[in-house]
């Protein structure tokens, strides 16, 4: 598991290229690889909220809604928006 922002994605690929140079047979099975991807951020609006994936999107959805009243809560780490979970429980 690793972070969703950009250092995360270099440890995804790292991984993945570790796991291809010795081991390539385990990428042909069916199910061995999956990704839990977590939002990098929040928007929130009264009793509206949206969650983000990429900073791209962020930035489109300020630009296309100027407005105040928004609150942006910006994650880091792989548990800061879970809800819950089996990890988080103990």
């Amino acid at each position: 598991m690793a972070d969703q922002d950009h250092d995360g994605s270099h440890i995804k690929g790292l991984v993945i290229n570790l796991i291809h140079k010795f081991w390539p047979s385990l990428l042909n099975v069916d199910g061995f690889l999956k990704f839990f991807i977590t939002p990098i951020v929040k928007a929130q609006k009264r009793n509206f909220s949206r969650s983000f994936f990429t900073t791209p999107e962020v930035e489109q959805f300020k630009a296309e809604h100027p407005e105040s009243g928004w609150s942006y809560k910006y994650y880091k780490g792989t548990l800061n928006s879970c809800c819950y979970c089996c990890c988080c429980r103990y």
